[in-house]
């Protein structure tokens, strides 16, 4: 079985300028835990995910790696007891574009590879989704539900 027969077609997908606060509202909206982001050609540049917008958020994590920034400080502060004092910070974090904060290596797949294949990359990298190309554009996504339901299927 290939990819093409089980992924689904017409992916969501963001663009790199598209801002947290979307990207927050399409996940949730489409209760889906990620998605590509892609050019205005349709080529894949990343993909964000849950997990990208709570690395985002994990203040601990980044304060204790080398070479903290500024931006890293304002989000510890919006977990302070101060949270109505920073609701002016809180919408400026909601504007950040996803570029600033996906993730750029991204695992794709060609729509003529076996489900097999996207298996064992999906196990490889740890992800949960590999956005399918066809003449290195967006056509389709597959999933780790996706490939379940095909194993399922076979008999």
């Amino acid at each position: 079985m290939i990819v093409k027969n089980i992924m689904t077609k017409k992916p969501i997908a963001m663009t790199p300028n598209d801002k947290l606060k979307k990207v927050l509202h399409v996940l949730a909206e489409n209760e889906i835990s990620g998605c590509p982001v892609v050019s205005r050609d349709k080529r894949v540049l990343g993909v964000i995910t849950q997990t990208d917008i709570l690395k985002l958020i994990d203040v601990h994590s980044k304060i204790q790696r080398s070479g903290t920034d500024l931006f890293s400080l304002v989000l510890a502060a919006i977990r302070s007891e101060h949270y109505d004092d920073l609701k002016k910070t809180i919408k400026k974090v909601l504007e950040m574009k996803i570029k600033d904060f996906m993730e750029k290596k991204v695992v794709t797949i060609d729509t003529n590879e076996d489900i097999y294949t996207a298996a064992k990359l999906m196990n490889k990298h740890d992800i949960d989704r590999l956005p399918v190309t066809e003449n290195d554009k967006l056509v389709g996504i597959v999933t780790r539900w996706d490939m379940i339901r095909a194993l399922e299927k076979i008999k």
